[in-house]
């Protein structure tokens, strides 16, 4: 039986669970390391960062109390998350807490008994990373978002704002297991809908600007490219200008000034993290803790990048947003 404590912070009192609770309190500081390919001010992060340490500290996780968060951002650093990982082991976290598919493997080739939670999957059973979604079967689980048919979902409502829409450019990165397999999936998906594919493969942020040059070459209509630390970095009034000018139908962002977003909150799948994290803590197995399934996305339209394009929003557009921006 655990035992229970009344911890008062700012605003609130707080249960917090004292780990364990036969015999005398134990007064462990438990470690859990954040190691995040996002740059660290950007406001996916800063969102995802406060909901993942509210959820914990709704949990009984206090930050300074009985928990400690050792943050690590990768940005673009060639090899850095396995640098990261062996860092963050020698300070012996817990858990290790990381961004998509690809990270994942990165740890998991650093150590195979840490315990680590992604967030943001796509494919985690395509990609070998667990045996199957209800049962892990090693060190590794966490949340996915279904990436796979979230993109092809977001080129159906792109067709519905723009049905004029003929040629669809994707920016992605070979080198990347987990964007190798949602290009794949958009791949055969833009095809299957009639659409002309402009594929745009790019290393890294050297090859940016020429991607979206070729972008304009091939006259696109719509444009996604696959989330890398230096594609958010550029997601702002900018970019946003950029695809305005051009006409080009993009979910980088409506909040951010882009058309049209369509993604699962950031906030929300940090919380589910923070969840797989307080039950990792108390001692579950993340072979035993079956990898959750993001399956509530929001649609926003912004109105005035609408306008501005020169598009008239279709009813059915609007009866389908959760959020439309004025």
């Amino acid at each position: 039986m655990q035992r229970r404590t009344l911890i008062a912070v700012p605003g609130a009192v707080v249960l917090a669970a004292v780990l364990p609770a036969a015999g005398a309190p134990d007064t462990r500081v438990f470690r859990v390391g954040l190691l995040n390919a996002l740059p660290p001010k950007t406001p996916l992060e800063e969102e995802g960062q406060k909901a993942f340490s509210d959820e914990l500290l709704s949990r009984g996780w206090v930050e300074g109390t009985n928990l400690q968060l050792l943050r690590r951002y990768t940005l673009e650093r060639p090899g850095a998350t396995a640098e990261l990982a062996a860092e963050l082991l020698a300070a012996k976290v817990d858990v290790i807490v990381v961004f998509g598919e690809d990270q994942a493997a990165a740890v998991r080739r650093v150590t195979t008994t840490t315990p680590i939670v992604f967030t943001h999957g796509v494919a985690p059973v395509e990609l070998g990373l667990v045996a199957s979604l209800a049962r892990p079967g090693g060190n590794v689980t966490g949340v996915a978002n279904q990436g796979t048919t979230l993109a092809t979902k977001q080129i159906e409502l792109a067709r519905l704002m723009r049905p004029d829409i003929k040629r669809v450019a994707v920016i992605w990165f070979p080198a990347s297991p987990m964007s190798a397999l949602v290009f794949k999936q958009q791949k055969g998906a833009i095809e299957r809908m009639g659409f002309e594919l402009v594929s745009l493969p790019i290393a890294g942020s050297a090859e940016w600007d020429q991607a979206l040059a070729n972008v304009l070459r091939s006259d696109a209509q719509m444009l996604t490219a696959h989330l890398a630390p230096f594609v958010v970095q550029r997601i702002g009034k900018p970019f946003a200008d950029w695809t305005i000018e051009h006409r080009i139908v993009t979910f980088f962002g409506a909040e951010h000034g882009f058309l049209m977003s369509y993604f699962s909150s950031a906030a929300e799948t940090q919380r589910m993290a923070a969840g797989y994290v307080d039950r990792i803590l108390r001692g579950a197995k993340p072979a035993e803790l079956p990898v959750e399934q993001v399956n509530r996305f929001r649609l926003v339209i912004n109105a005035r990048t609408a306008k501005a394009m020169g598009l008239t929003i279709p009813r059915e557009l609007l009866a389908r947003a959760d959020e439309v921006i004025q």
